[in-house]
């Protein structure tokens, strides 16, 4: 019997007078859990039908199980958000902070930067506080960087290193490096320190952006600067941008390549020294672009940094080997 069938079991058993308010949310949640949206909005019928009244959290969890329907599948609803609500104040409860920020999980969730600025604004009016978390949220789901800095303004008693990551990454995404610095130089002159999450946010966009120099000037600035502590993020980035320049046959004379490449080398050594999973399982991509490119010596580097941490490599680079030779 699994989960499910055990559950629903023990709740048919239940007695009526055993089953409560809390029955209800604690059973509400079981099955939001496991995505049974369907068998949730059996269950508040059952609740309206027995006139079991609800209390404010399970109102809040019913909103927040909304955010998760829309993305499996199920039709993104507004009226059903907004008849949640409804129903609670119907009740008798008022909205705190964990609605609110229920709501917003919507919106965001939903990608509809307009409403969550609307209820940003609805709890500033409240008196409600706002993180920078939720705001640096809204702003992630802005449609360009100038609706994202509508956002940021809007709360300045928010404004943090988070909130400009985010309006980083609609950049960079976009492709912007200019608008990535402009935001970058922002934060600097507010007073705001850079994390790695920016610098991989910068490192990203030269990535996409095949630009070798500004990739190896960023990335220097961030170590030498601020202590940017490079790690699998970093690796992947350099090896993928080596495997886009390797399509590219002029650029692979150039120095500038073999400076990416001993680089990805490098981090590649930290990270396999400090055992991280993640990087074993992208030592294939290293040996297949160090193969491609002839560089022996880097091969035997990345051999003895895998040996140091015990893991034999031997077969990964004989597969890659064989691949390259086929």
């Amino acid at each position: 019997m699994n989960a499910m069938a055990a559950v629903t079991t023990l709740w048919n058993g239940l007695p009526d007078e055993a089953v409560g308010s809390y029955s209800y949310i604690v059973f509400i949640r079981f099955l939001g859990g496991l995505k049974r949206w369907r068998a949730v909005d059996t269950l508040l019928s059952e609740m309206q039908a027995r006139r079991v009244r609800g209390e404010g959290q399970l109102f809040n969890r019913l909103i927040q199980f909304e955010a998760d329907r829309g993305r499996v599948g199920f039709t993104r609803d507004w009226s059903r958000v907004a008849r949640i609500y409804s129903n609670m104040l119907r009740a008798g409860f008022s909205p705190d902070r964990e609605t609110y920020a229920a709501v917003l999980q919507v919106c965001t969730k939903w990608r509809s930067a307009s409403a969550a600025m609307k209820v940003l604004s609805l709890m500033k009016d409240e008196g409600i506080e706002i993180s920078s978390g939720g705001v640096a949220t809204v702003v992630a789901v802005s449609e360009d960087v100038r609706s994202a800095l509508l956002v940021a303004a809007a709360f300045p008693e928010c404004l943090n290193t988070t909130v400009f990551n985010a309006v980083m990454s609609i950049s960079s995404r976009q492709g912007d490096i200019a608008s990535c610095w402009k935001t970058f130089n922002t934060l600097s002159a507010a007073g705001h320190t850079p994390t790695d999450r920016t610098f991989s946010i910068l490192l990203n966009a030269y990535k996409e952006a095949c630009d070798l120099p500004g990739f190896l000037n960023t990335m220097q600035l961030a170590v030498e600067k601020y202590q940017y502590d490079s790690d699998e993020i970093t690796y992947t980035m350099l090896v993928t941008l080596c495997e886009k320049l390797l399509e590219r046959e002029e650029e692979r004379q150039e120095t500038c390549f073999a400076s990416v490449v001993r680089l990805a080398v490098d981090v590649f050594e930290v990270a396999v020294s400090r055992k991280k999973h993640s990087s074993l399982r992208l030592a294939e991509r290293m040996f297949s672009l160090l193969l491609t490119v002839g560089d022996v010596q880097s091969i035997e580097r990345v051999a003895r940094a895998f040996s140091s941490s015990g893991v034999d490599c031997s077969l990964i680079l004989r597969r890659q080997y064989t691949a390259i030779c086929a």
